[in-house]
């Protein structure tokens, strides 16, 4: 499927800024089982999160996921209002 402008300008956004951690235009919700899974926030990402659009305890930047084997069947959601 052909992605939309919009879609295709978040993903280069994210992909100049190389996981820099520079905005939070990847904010996503992880679902809750999958939290154990992943490596804590530091604090410069907890920061950042901060700043993003509706934060919830489960709010992660994926620039910051290192996809791996693992994490095969992770689930994520966007804000509404940044999708």
């Amino acid at each position: 499927p052909r992605s939309t402008r919009k879609e295709s300008s978040a993903a280069s956004d994210v992909y100049k800024r190389q996981g820099s951690m520079a905005c939070a235009t990847c904010h996503v919700y992880v679902e809750e089982k999958w939290l154990d899974k992943l490596p804590k926030a530091d604090d410069g990402e907890i920061d950042m999160i901060d700043m993003a659009v509706e934060p919830k305890k489960n709010s992660r930047l994926s620039c910051q996921l290192i996809v791996s084997d693992e994490l095969n069947g992770l689930i994520v959601t966007t804000p509404a209002k940044q999708s």
